[in-house]
């Protein structure tokens, strides 16, 4: 029970961390939580998040990636993994992602972002509008 209290206490930490753009302070809390749990999805997810708020996209999709073997069906690790392949320049890879996301989620905000982010980088600007404009509707 002591464990579970101090993986709390640290996510909740790390997570204020990255609200305050303490990316690299940030990851020392979910490592602590690693070394004791390593099951705990929103350690990986938010070492990811982390990581990819850093740039370190290749670092965030194995971060990412641990989350999903946890929990398939998390919009936001779909949603950020897409977003770290985006960052790779792999838009084809993150719109798979995207869509998984949408399946679970159709009004993610997030996700639709992610999907004219993708079609921008393909230089497809008309399927890219359509999704700014989902993005930007009020639902």
């Amino acid at each position: 029970m002591f464990n579970k209290i101090k993986c709390f206490k640290w996510n909740e930490n790390g997570i204020k961390l990255i609200k305050e753009g303490k990316y690299e302070e940030a990851i020392e809390f979910f490592d602590k939580i690693l070394k004791i749990n390593q099951k705990h999805k929103w350690a990986w997810y938010n070492k990811g998040l982390a990581l990819l708020n850093l740039g370190r996209h290749d670092e965030a999709l194995e971060y990412f990636d641990k989350a999903l073997k946890i929990d398939p069906e998390d919009v936001d690790a779909l949603n950020n993994k897409g977003r770290s392949l985006s960052g790779l320049r792999k838009p084809e890879e993150a719109i798979k992602y995207h869509k998984k996301a949408l399946k679970i989620d159709p009004n993610n905000k997030g996700a639709a972002a992610g999907m004219g982010i993708a079609f921008t980088a393909m230089e497809k600007p008309e399927e890219a509008m359509k999704w700014y404009e989902k993005f930007m509707m009020d639902k």
